[in-house]
């Protein structure tokens, strides 16, 4: 493992590299950003993103068909109360206290010009 690659999985990162079709160019990238990578970290940072756009593969290959979405995976019920609405007070006793009304509606100063 190199000193500079904090990742535990660098020998997946090689192989990604070595299947990588396509060349992925980073310094582009961080001249976009106006980053200033030295050559270890774009190195670094490529075969990251290699890495990560195998796993991505991986994953697209997997089959789902007739496979539920989760929220979560833990046994979990709501314990919330149920989202139901009811008027609490009219717009009459809602406006009764504003300093200005216009049209049903409170009326404040304009902040923009």
């Amino acid at each position: 493992m190199s000193p500079f690659c904090p990742c535990e999985h660098e020998k997946w990162l090689i192989q990604a590299e070595k299947e990588y079709e396509e060349t992925m160019n980073i310094s582009e990238y961080a001249a976009i950003e106006k980053l200033r990578l030295s050559n270890e970290e774009s190195s670094w940072i490529e075969r990251c993103a290699r890495f990560l756009e195998e796993s991505f593969r991986e994953l697209e290959s997997a089959d789902t068909d007739g496979v539920e979405p989760l929220v979560t995976v833990l046994d979990v019920k709501n314990v919330l109360r149920e989202d139901t609405s009811y008027k609490m007070l009219s717009r009459e006793e809602l406006l009764a206290n504003a300093p200005e009304q216009y049209d049903g509606y409170f009326q404040v100063p304009k902040t923009l010009d």
